[in-house]
């Protein structure tokens, strides 16, 4: 089920990316931002029966770190291009937005 949300985050991503409008194409690259971490943790082994942690010295039980280490950083590079992506509209006069996707 999970995985079918991933492809329908990636499906209206790209729709939005592909759009002429400015600010469609910032919540496009937004959402795939947010798409691409649920791949990580999809790929990474994200199940709700294994927990993050080793408990008891088990450490047959366990889902990888590494994933989520991956999603966090890429969480933190998102809101990075998010911000730079904002300031870049807001220097934009309002009257070239019509001509950006041209």
């Amino acid at each position: 089920m999970i995985e079918i949300a991933c492809g329908i985050l990636f499906a209206i991503s790209i729709y939005l990316i592909l759009d002429s409008h400015i600010i469609r194409r910032v919540f496009g690259i937004s959402l795939f931002s947010n798409a691409v971490n649920l791949l990580l943790l999809i790929c990474g082994g994200l199940d709700k029966t294994k927990p993050a942690f080793i408990i008891d010295n088990e450490i047959t039980h366990y889902s990888n770190s590494l994933s989520q280490a991956l999603v966090l950083t890429a969480i933190v590079i998102g809101l990075g291009l998010l911000a730079f992506l904002c300031s870049t509209i807001k220097s934009i006069d309002k009257d070239d937005y019509d001509n950006i996707g041209s």
